[in-house]
């Protein structure tokens, strides 16, 4: 089935849902990049706004899309890095934007996606 949706008066075709979520996705993920320029614009210097983007990270939310070792396997050649994340290298920034040692960041998307950020896709 098709659906048919009004963005900025123009009637866009999606012809599947999973393109409708890929867009919704990449919209929710824009807006909180945007979010986080925008207050770190506001509350500097008084306070640091930054965010972490994460990959696939090796958490019990991502139990289905790694329950077998050939989903596992599959999920880490996507990445650059070859492999999937782990929780602590997602709490060692976290730490990291905390401490005094990035006192002169603010604004930052810190991506920690084993390198998809830099990859370009064609479609």
């Amino acid at each position: 089935m098709t659906l048919l949706h009004y963005i900025m008066g123009r009637k866009i075709k999606i012809a599947n849902k999973k393109r409708l979520s890929m867009m919704f996705r990449n919209g929710a993920k824009a807006a909180v990049e945007g979010r986080t320029r925008s207050l770190a614009a506001e509350f500097a210097p008084r306070i640091r706004v930054n965010a972490i983007a994460p990959s696939l990270t090796d958490t019990p939310l991502a139990k289905v899309l790694l329950s077998s070792e050939e989903k596992r396997k599959a999920s880490a050649e996507r990445h650059p890095a070859k492999r999937i994340g782990k929780p602590q290298e997602i709490a060692q920034v976290a730490v990291h934007l905390l401490s005094e040692a990035s006192d002169c960041m603010t604004g930052q998307i810190i991506h920690v996606d084993g390198g998809m950020s830099a990859l370009r896709t064609f479609r």
